[in-house]
């Protein structure tokens, strides 16, 4: 226990969007209240012009509400002069949306950060670089599976049966005869 010691004091954070909604301190987390290592926030007393605040609110906002809440989220970053603090605070929208939402597609992720500043992160780089990568194997086995249909129909019109087309090509009898042309 003596080995670790922290460099600093820390705390822990509960963020709640109202005070009329936040539910009472669970058991397991009574001691850290007690010893003062546990901070309450309700968003709906702090400064809701300000980039945190707005940032903070996207934690609770609703599927509806995230475009528009997100527009204002990026006016206030456009209006950073640092340009390393711009990038990692739209990394952390855009990893807080993904969490917070994981069932978006990257279609309505992509809707949602049109901005140039936000196509610059490296996130946004990567989740769309690898949906160009996904793509172009889709679009390499649907060539390839068009190439073997073209292929078994050839061996059929050469008199070649089902069962040693399926053998040359080492496929089942059943993936032969889905493109099995009948004459």
């Amino acid at each position: 226990m003596g080995q670790y010691r922290p460099e600093r004091e820390w705390q822990c954070v509960a963020l709640w969007l109202r005070q009329s909604i936040a539910a009472a301190i669970p058991r397991h987390y009574q001691a850290l209240a007690e010893a003062g290592l546990l901070r309450l926030i309700y968003l709906e007393e702090l400064d809701s012009d300000s980039l945190g605040t707005s940032v903070l609110s996207l934690v609770t906002a609703s599927e509806t509400t995230v475009p528009e809440l997100l527009q204002t989220v990026f006016t206030q970053v456009r209006t950073l002069t640092d340009a390393r603090l711009k990038e990692k605070l739209i990394e952390l929208v855009e990893k807080m949306l993904i969490y917070r939402f994981p069932d978006f597609s990257k279609e309505v992720l992509q809707a949602m950060f049109t901005d140039t500043d936000i196509k610059q992160t490296r996130f946004y780089r990567e989740v769309f670089q690898e949906g160009r990568q996904e793509g172009w194997q889709e679009g390499r086995q649907e060539g390839r599976q068009e190439e073997r249909q073209q292929l078994i129909v050839r061996l059929q019109q050469r008199g070649f049966s089902i069962n040693e087309v399926a053998e040359m090509l080492a496929l089942s009898r059943e993936e032969v005869t889905q493109f099995w042309v009948n004459h």
